[in-house]
């Protein structure tokens, strides 16, 4: 952390949540203005009994305000737990973090570093993205910017996209009275990724685009090739490979002065047959534009058998609109049935450009 930067061991405690003799949570707090520490409310769900440590000496606290929708709980600051304040600001853009965690079986501070991955805001909440890998147990620690400024609290991390979780300030204006840790949810709406993994998949590809954007060539991920009298362009992105899904599009010889007959073709291995028979949904970014191709194949390898899983493809004869539309697309989203399959970047200058020199 750069100059100027708090004394971690006089603004930061291990935090510890007791329920029915047994350990129910652990993270970190914050000092939160003269009398108050600043925690991850999931830290202290369902807790009988709160105590906060420094130095292997421990005190008793007891919560006292909360912001439940943002994670953000304010505790109590004992009386002789002396802290030291802290500069608070609004999160940055981008730039580096770093995130500062006591861990019980270690002596001092740890320091994690990395950079402002994105600002993204899901179920409503304003949230700070970070490559900075949030580990369990830091949650409630800090999140610094480069002069030293807090700018959120850790608490937690997506897995589909990766992103470390911080949760920004802007909350506790709004923070209420609150007493009873029972009350608290241990998983917030905007770290269930059941509930939220598509909002986070458009961040993910957003993320994505961004970064494609500096390094990818005009036909970086598309093969394109002429066969039979067509034109087969496909995509197996390398980012996406452990979700096993081949884009195709195909373009057949045009009629002169008519626009050319389009092929959509989507395959991807070891689905169930729940979601393989069914019809597969193909949404384009921005437009939100949808596609519904059927199932045309479903194959059955002998290592499938057990687990019924099969190889599906999903085709769409008449892809014309997605031709028109190809010029602004960004991404795709997969989903059979009520399933997200998937998400794929697409370099759509890269496609079109393949298709309009190479094929029509």
């Amino acid at each position: 952390m750069g100059e100027g930067a708090v004394n971690p061991t006089a603004a930061f405690v291990r935090v510890e949540a007791y329920g029915w003799s047994r350990q129910t949570g652990s993270g970190n707090a914050v000092a939160f203005g003269p009398d108050r520490l600043l925690t991850a409310c999931h830290v202290l769900a369902g807790a009988e009994s709160i105590r906060v440590i420094r130095d292997g000496k421990v005190w008793q606290t007891q919560l006292v305000e909360a912001v439940p929708s943002a994670d953000l709980c304010l505790l109590d600051r004992p009386q002789d737990l002396e802290t030291q304040p802290i500069l608070m600001m609004d999160p940055p853009a981008d730039g580096p973090l770093s995130a500062v965690t006591f861990w019980p079986d270690r002596p001092g501070p740890s320091l994690a570093r990395g950079e402002v991955s994105g600002l993204a805001t899901v179920r409503d909440q304003s949230l700070i993205l970070t490559d900075i890998p949030m580990l369990p147990g830091m949650s409630g620690g800090g999140v610094f910017n480069a002069q030293g400024a807090l700018v959120g609290i850790a608490v937690g991390r997506w897995h589909a996209p990766v992103f470390g979780i911080a949760v920004g300030l802007a909350p506790l204006r709004h923070r209420q009275p609150m007493t009873d840790p029972a009350a608290l949810s241990p998983l917030p709406d905007f770290l269930d990724e059941q509930k939220t993994w598509a909002e986070m998949l458009l961040v993910g590809l957003a993320r994505s685009f961004d970064t494609a954007a500096t390094r990818s060539g005009v036909f970086d991920g598309w093969h394109v090739s002429r066969q039979q009298g067509g034109c087969f362009a496909t995509l197996r992105d390398a980012e996406q490979a452990d979700l096993g899904v081949t884009l195709e599009v195909y373009a057949g010889n045009p009629v002169q002065k008519s626009p050319p007959r389009v092929h959509l073709a989507v395959e991807q291995q070891g689905v169930p047959f729940a979601l393989a028979s069914q019809p597969l949904s193909f949404t384009v970014l921005p437009s939100l534009h949808a596609f519904s191709l059927r199932p045309a194949r479903l194959l059955q390898g002998r290592e499938g058998v057990a687990e019924n899983l099969w190889s599906v493809r999903w085709e769409l004869d008449d892809a014309t609109d997605f031709l028109r539309a190809l010029p602004g697309v960004d991404g795709v989203i997969l989903s059979s049935g009520s399933r997200d399959l998937g998400a794929l970047p697409v370099s759509s200058p890269g496609l079109w450009s393949g298709l309009r020199q190479t094929c029509l």
